[in-house]
């Protein structure tokens, strides 16, 4: 699925025990884990641990350790790419998940082996289009009360479709118009 469709799911109340977020747009990453943690975390400094992926035995521990005043424990693990040994360790989690912990996965490339489980939600975080980083901008200008025509699609074009630089540019023009109109 694509992150919006992503967010529309969990907006909806459907969870998954694993978000396995894939691809080379890391602005989607840090999007998915932000949103995942408000959602599901209050006590984030008690719940919410966070690994790379050759420390299997921690993703395991966290794993299995109850949430503590809060809805889920959230563990998080990057470049996690499991073999078949790691994936039989895992299979307790991954084919009867519990409902208090959430797992989610950021990987630069495609992980097959965590793919087969129907607990595991796969979010492509793959660029952007440039028409759809334009919708991304136009969207972003209208919710700071800022016009935005063909400009949109020029921001896109000279950040390459790179969301973070994309984002960062967005924000530099809606403060210097202050309340205008973005033209080209």
């Amino acid at each position: 699925m694509i992150f919006a469709d992503f967010k529309r799911e969990t907006e909806s109340g459907k969870q998954y025990a694993v978000y396995l977020f894939e691809g080379e747009e890391s602005f989607f990453f840090g999007r998915g884990v932000s949103y995942l943690k408000s959602k599901f975390l209050t006590e984030e400094n008690l719940n919410f641990a966070s690994f790379s992926g050759d420390d299997v035995e921690g993703v395991i521990a966290s794993i299995s350790s109850l949430p503590f005043m809060s809805e889920k424990r959230i563990t998080l693990v990057k470049e996690f790419y499991p073999d078949a040994k790691v994936i039989s360790e895992l299979k307790g989690f991954l084919e009867n998940p519990p409902t208090d912990g959430m797992l989610i996965v950021l990987n630069a490339k495609k992980s097959e082996a965590l793919k087969k489980f129907k607990s595991v939600a796969v979010i492509e975080c793959d660029k952007l289009k440039p028409y759809e980083a334009a919708k991304w901008i136009k969207a972003k200008c209208a919710e700071s009360g800022v016009k935005i025509g063909s400009a949109a699609e020029l921001i896109a074009e000279y950040c390459l479709c790179d969301m973070l630089r994309i984002e960062n540019e967005t924000e530099k023009i809606i403060a210097m118009c202050d309340g205008g109109e973005i033209t080209e």
